[in-house]
């Protein structure tokens, strides 16, 4: 199985998410944001990565704390606000 696409298998065990989201290929770190198994401490550190549609993957993952959302509807890049504007449940949690 290639890192990728353990990056987006639900299998994947939480330590090998949380090793694969500081890889140095963004699409891998894009992939562990979007997976719904990925650790919520491995998500806050991802919110911050220099390269916004990881940061947009962290804002559609359902597991991201509503702290980090709220940073993240603050976000430079208008497709990282606009995933959050999407991600309707957070206002009422």
């Amino acid at each position: 199985m290639t890192a990728f696409n353990a990056a987006r298998n639900i299998n994947t065990p939480e330590h090998v998410l949380s090793q694969l989201s500081t890889d140095e290929d963004p699409d891998i770190r894009w992939a562990v944001a979007e997976n719904i198994r990925t650790p919520v401490d491995v998500l806050v550190k991802l919110s911050d990565d220099g390269l916004w549609y990881v940061r947009e993957a962290v804002a559609y993952n359902i597991n991201t704390p509503q702290d980090v959302l709220v940073k993240l509807s603050m976000d430079k890049h208008w497709n990282v606000r606009r995933a959050v504007d999407e991600r309707e449940s957070w206002w009422d949690e």
